[in-house]
């Protein structure tokens, strides 16, 4: 499969907006937020957002790399169409939408209609791990009292 294909998917999500940008760029937007880059004039290249995790895991694999200026952001570069099976990358490109459009505002959300399914739904720190003596505390305290508040669920 062609990197055409894949932008052709992403001009079907919902509430997707399609621009040049860069002059060289192809960008697919939920809510004026980028979630998906193809490189013109022949769409050879894609570039999309991910969670940390998988951000570690794609770009140790061969045709992926980290996106230039976007990787701090978790973007990688798939530079070979067949790095990835096609239903996995059309998988990764609706997570890309997802991630993107879960951080939008309240009311953005609202406004397009988006749906609550995958919008995750931060509960506020607690006051007790906002005090000095939680602080200092170590790396594997603080995940326990994550884990205990609840702000983290484990899989």
């Amino acid at each position: 499969m062609s990197f055409k294909t894949f932008a052709a998917f992403c001009r079907k999500l919902p509430h997707v907006t399609e621009d040049v940008k860069w002059e060289s760029n192809l960008v697919f937007s939920v809510g004026n937020k980028m979630f998906a880059l193809f490189e013109l004039p022949d769409i050879s290249h894609v570039s999309f957002r991910t969670t940390p995790w998988l951000f570690s895991t794609l770009i140790s694999k061969e045709g992926i790399a980290p996106a230039p200026y976007l990787a701090r952001y978790n973007w990688v570069l798939v530079t070979k169409p067949k790095a990835l099976p096609a239903a996995m990358l059309k998988l990764l490109l609706r997570e890309s939408y997802q991630l993107v459009a879960a951080g939008l505002p309240a009311k953005r959300r609202k406004e397009l209609g988006l749906q609550q399914a995958f919008v995750s739904k931060k509960k506020p720190v607690p006051k007790r791990a906002r005090t000095k003596r939680y602080r200092r505390a170590t790396t594997q305290q603080l995940a326990a009292i994550t884990v205990r508040s609840g702000i983290v669920k484990v899989k």
